[in-house]
């Protein structure tokens, strides 16, 4: 909107007069609309957090030590340790020359550097048939039938570490390698 003198608003008629201030009125308020969106977040609204604007965060009261973060020189390393006779070994040799491409996979190679790799192997279900076994005696003809081991009651059921399994992992430890 152009800025207006007083004597340029002198020399307008009543009607636009009117006008003009009914169209500054639209103007306040749709302002006055702009104004309380831009007041409006996440906390006093249904706005997400996303929408909120950037705020400045509070400035930190730890005073700067001079030393650049993480590890200091001279800070021994703490690792795992490497075991001495891995279970696998896998050795890692390049197939072909990365200069003039020539097959190198029947060459031997020297150990340059290693790498090792701790894992838990996939579980798996071990199903233990008993077989119940008739001997019949060569003396007296009598049927002997053999007894199944103490504890296995069902056609199929269910060993002692599937339940040690279970109880383990509704306490969720967090067992470290």
């Amino acid at each position: 909107m152009t800025t207006l003198a007083s004597s340029q608003l002198q020399e307008f008629t009543r009607e636009r007069l009117i006008g003009l201030i009914l169209q500054l009125y639209e103007t306040i308020a749709t302002l006055e609309s702009e104004i309380q969106s831009l007041k409006k977040n996440s906390s006093n609204s249904s706005k997400p957090p996303s929408a909120d604007f950037p705020t400045k965060r509070n400035q930190s009261l730890r005073q700067s030590s001079g030393k650049p973060s993480g590890g200091q020189a001279g800070h021994p390393g703490t690792t795992r340790a490497q075991v001495e006779h891995p279970d696998t070994i896998i050795p890692c040799k390049p197939s072909t020359c990365e200069r003039c491409g020539i097959d190198l996979t029947a060459l031997p190679g020297v150990s340059v550097g290693k790498r090792q790799e701790a894992d838990i192997p996939p579980v798996s279900v071990t199903v233990t048939e008993y077989r119940q076994e008739e001997v019949i005696c060569p003396c007296c003809g009598r049927r002997n039938i053999g007894f199944f081991p103490e504890g296995i009651n069902a056609q199929f059921q269910l060993g002692n570490n599937p339940e040690i399994l279970r109880r383990v992992s509704e306490h969720r430890p967090s067992y470290s390698l």
